[in-house]
């Protein structure tokens, strides 16, 4: 054989072989299963995924035509996204709905809209609401699946249990993972089918984005338009960290924020404003001693305080929060390894000139435990993390959501 012969072959073979193996994905979701106990094994196995992608079909005439077929996937965070098309007589209707943990987003000619969300997709209700039966009759292996017989529960397609329906179910032997579910009904049209693939090779589930509440911003004072850049880039980046959808955008010359649910006012305030949260070492000072700078903490003029050094502001800590049983929530600062925070000193949270709040500082950490409620807290927490700008004002809020 020529030299350049060889060489073909062994690239075309090397080609196939990894053709092949991308056809492989290595799945782990638990041991090996014995197929008389793998059918217990449907539902925990399928939630150790991902993601996955599925396809339902349905269809019966009596005692109303009635029938659908959908593509969709589901993934790990609770969400699904279906697609696909429904018909009940003559009424034939697309369907898009995107599943999102309590709710729901359904795609309507006028955009998406909210709404509770419903078995309609959940694709584990659904599923086990036709395996709510007897039992799983084992009939043997073909094809690397293993083969089981059942009578299913089609409360859709045949909800006076009349009908003689007859159900197939096959799992992967290797994963015990669902495979297929097949259920006919012997002697007319009634049948519901769902079959499984891309075990943990599904894209994501993107959820829609449906605002309540817009607001249109301004900047509280004349500025250029680089810093007015940054505090839009810092306001955005206040809300990712919160884990708030939102959408920041210019309409018609004016700066216009869009969220999906509106925030206490106290928190808005928090997000739109500058932001400057500092530490200071303090003293208790006495009543009626008004020499130098002297702060009330928290609004209340007999806890008062006069600050001596300033020991950071925002980025210089590592900021988390800690939330106990029924207590307000608690505000960590640690400055390990920096020696800002000896030990036993009193320290002054200072949040746009205002003290909220006292602590003593302890192992290089100090704890606020009444700067502010559940809300407001995590929020703070987010803003110190962050440098400070220039503030923000909303001068027109405007509910978009009835």
């Amino acid at each position: 054989m020529a030299p350049s012969t060889s060489i073909r072959l062994r690239t075309l073979a090397l080609a196939v072989g990894l053709a092949v193996a991308g056809c492989f994905h290595a799945v782990d979701v638990g041991p090996p299963v014995e197929p008389l106990t793998a059918s217990g094994e449907i539902g925990p196995r399928l939630r150790r995924l991902a993601n996955f992608s599925f396809h339902l079909e349905y269809r019966t005439d009596r005692p109303f035509e009635l029938g659908a077929e959908f593509d969709g996937r589901r993934d790990s965070s609770d969400r699904e996204r279906w697609e696909g098309t429904w018909w009940r007589g003559g009424d034939r209707r697309g369907f898009t709905v995107v599943g999102d943990g309590p709710v729901q987003y359904e795609l309507a000619a006028t955009g998406w809209t909210q709404v509770p969300r419903g078995s309609e997709s959940r694709i584990h209700e659904q599923l086990e609401a036709i395996l709510r039966a007897p039992s799983l009759d084992f009939k043997g292996e073909r094809g690397g699946l293993f083969r089981y017989e059942f009578e299913p529960k089609l409360p859709l397609l045949d909800p006076s249990g009349e009908k003689r329906i007859h159900g197939e179910l096959e799992l992967e032997k290797r994963t015990g993972l669902l495979r297929s579910v097949r259920c006919s009904e012997d002697d007319g049209p009634a049948r519901w089918s769902l079959g499984l693939s891309r075990y943990n090779r599904s894209r994501p589930v993107e959820v829609p984005f449906v605002p309540e509440l817009e607001l249109v911003l301004a900047s509280v004072n004349r500025v250029r338009r680089e810093e007015l850049g940054q505090a839009v880039r810092t306001l955005s980046a206040r809300l990712d960290r919160l884990g708030r959808k939102h959408r920041l955008f210019r309409r018609r010359g004016s700066l216009v924020l869009q969220l999906e649910h509106p925030e206490p006012q106290a928190v808005q305030g928090l997000l739109l404003g500058s932001g400057r949260v500092e530490l200071w070492s303090a003293e208790h000072a006495a009543a009626g001693d008004t020499a130098g700078d002297v702060w009330e903490v928290g609004g209340d003029a007999s806890l008062r305080v006069r600050p001596f050094r300033r020991l950071g502001g925002n980025g210089d800590f590592a900021v988390s929060t800690r939330f106990d049983f029924l207590a307000e929530p608690t505000l960590v600062f640690d400055a390990s390894g920096s020696g800002v925070l000896p030990d036993s000193e009193l320290v002054a949270l200072v949040f746009d000139e205002r003290v909220l709040d006292l602590a003593r500082a302890a192992g290089e950490r100090v704890e606020f435990g009444s700067a502010g409620g559940r809300e407001f807290v995590p929020a703070l927490a987010v803003v110190a993390g962050l440098p400070a700008t220039m503030p923000l004002a909303a001068t027109q809020t405007r509910r978009l959501l009835p």
